[in-house]
C-alpha cells in the first residue's frame, strides 16, 4: 500500500501540500511511465491472445498454443513492472513525508516524555499496509491521516511489523512459502498541542513580553503588568 496508487492522485497531493521537488517530479514521470507500460502489457497480452484465439479456429493452425504460452510471459512482465511501482510510490512517499507531513505533525512514540505535553485528544486510527518496501511505510499513512483529519500530532499506540505466510509453491524439492511483510501502526489524533513548561515559563520571561509590546501584539498597560508579575514571582 501507500499514500496513493495513481500518479494523477500523488500530483494532486503534492499539489495540495505544496512539497514539489526535483526528486517528486523525476519519480512521478517514473511513475506515469510504469504505468503506461503496464497499461500497454495488460490489453496487449489479452487482445493478442483473442486474436490468437480467433485465428486458430478460422485457420485451424496452432497459434493458439502460442497464445497460451504467451500469457505467462505478459503475467511476469505485469509481476515486475508492480513491484517497480511500489518501489516507485514508497519513494514518492518518503519525499512527501520528509519535505511536508514531518514539519506539519508532530509525531510521538511511546518512549518519549510527553508528561509536560497538553493536547486535546480526537480519535484513534490504525494502518496496516503491505507491498511496500519502506519499513516506517504505516508511520508515513498515519501522518497523512492526521493531517487530513487536521490534526497537529500523532501519538504512536502501537508499531509492528510481520512476515505472513500467503501461499506455497509445490516443485521437486518441496514446497516453498511465499511470505510478505505487513507493517501495522496504530496512534491517537491529538490537536492543541502544547508544552506546559515553556508556557508557564513565559510568564516570568520579560524578554518575551518586551517582543510583543515592541510588535504592539500588546499594551503598554498588559506589558507592565506582566511585569509587575515576573518581579513578584522570581
Amino acid at each position: 500500500m501507500a499514500i496513493s496508487k495513481k500518479s494523477f492522485n500523488y500530483q494532486e497531493i503534492i499539489n495540495e501540500l505544496g512539497c514539489s521537488s526535483g526528486n517528486t517530479t523525476l519519480l512521478l514521470k517514473k511513475l506515469k511511465r510504469n504505468e503506461f507500460i503496464r497499461f500497454i502489457n495488460f490489453y496487449g497480452t489479452h487482445i493478442t491472445l483473442i486474436l490468437m484465439v480467433i485465428s486458430s479456429l478460422n485457420t485451424k493452425s496452432g497459434l493458439f498454443t502460442i497464445g497460451i504460452i504467451g500469457m505467462p510471459i505478459g503475467a511476469m512482465i505485469s509481476i515486475f513492472f508492480n513491484f517497480k511501482a511500489n518501489s516507485i510510490r514508497s519513494l514518492l512517499d518518503n519525499e512527501i513525508f520528509n519535505n511536508f507531513l514531518i514539519k506539519k505533525i508532530k509525531i510521538f512514540y511511546p518512549n518519549d516524555n510527553i508528561s509536560d505535553m497538553k493536547y486535546t485528544q480526537m480519535k484513534q486510527i490504525s494502518v496496516s499496509t503491505s507491498h511496500s518496501t519502506n519499513e516506517h511505510q504505516a508511520i508515513i499513512e498515519l501522518a497523512y491521516q492526521a493531517y487530513q483529519e487536521n490534526a497537529t500530532g500523532i501519538l504512536i499506540t502501537d508499531s509492528n511489523q510481520q512476515n505472513v505466510v500467503t501461499s506455497t509453491i509445490n516443485n521437486k524439492a518441496g514446497a516453498t512459502a511465499i511470505t510478505k511483510t505487513v507493517y501495522s501502526a496504530s496512534a491517537m489524533l491529538i490537536n492543541n498541542i502544547e508544552n506546559i513548561k515553556k508556557t508557564l515559563n513565559k510568564e516570568f520571561d520579560l524578554e518575551y513580553w518586551y517582543d510583543l509590546f515592541e510588535k504592539g501584539a500588546i499594551s503598554e498597560d498588559e506589558y507592565k503588568q506582566k511585569k509587575e508579575f515576573a518581579l513578584k514571582h522570581t
